[in-house]
């Protein structure tokens, strides 16, 4: 039925733009359309969408609508394309209204802009959705975790202030983190005890009070103001997990409108307020510093910290790589520069945003630095995988902040966790393997970049070049032989 239709619209635009009409083809698309509108489909994807056509703003004086007989309104009942139930409008495939990429489809023809089947862009309707959903009632379990952690933080710290007003070190050592040691802080690391902490044993994860020193200072209005227009992805659960319920919901607005829902929800852990009815939302793992436009003025206001001369050998390796591939000189820097830069990450959210307890994928050496706000870390040594009941390759299923956890999984309450908590400048060293879970407890923008080192994963991202340019080369292949449908944009 979606192919029919395809070639019989794209047939009967080619016949009229030569100013001559085609019989054939205009009765082909009445047929589908007719068949459509009587709710004859073919039972697959078309059926799953809308049965209700409108024109010059709805059914009212100016519009004429057909056959409205139902409404989508809960996300089964979307097939192929981009739903936004939220607001009630299905997205069609490529192929069928709005096309990604415009210009001229496999047919040769002009695709053009969007029809103005809405009136709204596709920019206006992804952010009406995101907005609703961020009013949504609706709540996850490691977010009702963390508040209960906060109630009990908020009795604590009122005694720990009375007499040293640590109100941090009252955060990270109560509930389900009572027995948690303290991350190691250092100043002025040096290269052998830098050294030390990545290659020794299981490592040590470490925070430099000073390592973002040559840092400038952004707020997070600075932040909206550089940012702005960039189109970020931004989730509710952090990572993503296949065996989430409910699932993670996920949707795309430019950065400085999701800093505004940011402001929303501002204010420090102090006033206590929290909104224990709407998990928030999280922009993680922005891979703003690829951006032609924007990786360089980033680059320049959060440099990579010194410290990381001693350590992060990435681009090293995949220069000695490429050159024992053979490999030209542009063609290496050209994959020195993207691999090297698709590491570098941005996190942001308001308080409560949370990042769950993984370790990083690809055996890779990390650093997380706090460019706006505090945030809590939780980390356990690799040794201690075994009693985080892992799922999923690289994920924990427990819930550090929850002290039920142990009931739940008895071999948990063997794990001691380290912990620390991050202020604007500080740097934490996170080694390969260490498993870590991150909270935000304020308004929050995190700097984080995976690295590689030249004695303990170099091998890791070799592997990781090699399957990424043998995907590339199949895909290439694909693309040369295969010929491209008629139906595609």
């Amino acid at each position: 039925m979606r192919a029919r239709f395809v070639r019989a619209s794209k047939r009967l635009k080619r016949l009229r733009r030569r100013g001559r009409t085609d019989a054939r083809a205009k009765s082909g698309l009445e047929d589908v359309t007719r068949r459509r509108a009587d709710g004859r489909t073919d039972g697959g994807w078309w059926s799953s969408f809308p049965r209700t056509a409108r024109a010059g703003g709805g059914g009212g004086s100016g519009g004429t609508t057909t056959t409205a007989a139902w409404a989508p309104r809960e996300r089964g009942a979307f097939g192929l394309g981009g739903a936004f139930p939220e607001v009630g409008v299905v997205q069609f495939p490529c192929g069928m209204g709005w096309c990604a990429k415009g210009g001229i489809d496999g047919d040769g023809d002009d695709v053009g802009e969007a029809p103005g089947c809405l009136e709204m862009g596709f920019e206006k309707l992804s952010e009406t959705a995101a907005r609703r959903a961020f009013d949504e009632e609706t709540t996850t379990r490691e977010y009702e975790g963390f508040l209960r952690h906060v109630r009990l933080w908020a009795r604590r710290a009122k005694r720990e202030m009375e007499s040293d007003g640590d109100w941090w070190s009252a955060c990270a050592r109560v509930g389900a983190l009572e027995r948690s040691e303290w991350v190691r802080r250092v100043r002025n690391v040096g290269a052998e005890e830098l050294e030390a902490a990545l290659v020794a044993g299981e490592g040590e994860p470490l925070v430099i009070e000073d390592g973002g020193k040559d840092w400038d200072t952004w707020t997070l209005d600075r932040f909206k103001s550089e940012i702005g227009s960039f189109f970020v992805s931004v989730n509710d659960r952090a990572p993503a997990r296949r065996s989430d319920v409910p699932k993670q919901r996920t949707h795309q607005l430019r950065f400085d409108t999701f800093v505004d829902y940011v402001a929303s929800r501002d204010g420090s852990l102090e006033d206590l307020e929290f909104d224990d009815k709407r998990v928030p939302f999280y922009a993680n793992g922005m891979r703003v510093f690829s951006d032609p436009n924007l990786g360089e003025k980033l680059s320049r206001a959060f440099p990579r910290p010194r410290f990381t001369a001693t350590c992060d050998h990435t681009e090293t390796i995949i220069r000695e790589l490429m050159n024992q591939l053979g490999a030209n000189a542009e063609t290496t820097r050209n994959v020195e520069v993207n691999v090297s830069k698709s590491l570098d990450k941005l996190f942001c959210g308001p308080k409560g945003t949370i990042t769950r307890l993984h370790y990083d994928a690809q055996d890779a050496h990390g650093w997380l630095g706090q460019a706006v706000g505090w945030k809590l870390f939780v980390l356990y040594p690799p040794s201690a995988g075994r009693l985080l009941h892992p799922i999923e390759d690289s994920h924990g299923g427990v819930d550090p902040l929850n002290p039920t956890e142990c009931e739940r999984f008895p071999s948990f309450a063997q794990a001691t966790p380290r912990v620390c908590v991050l202020a604007p400048g500080e740097v934490l060293v996170n080694p390969r393997g260490w498993w870590h879970y991150a909270v935000s407890l304020t308004s929050s923008v995190t700097v984080m970049r995976n690295f590689y080192h030249a004695t303990t994963n170099a091998a890791a991202l070799v592997d990781m070049i090699l399957d990424s340019a043998k995907k590339a080369k199949v895909g290439e292949r694909r693309r040369r032989h295969k010929p491209v449908p008629h139906s595609a944009c």
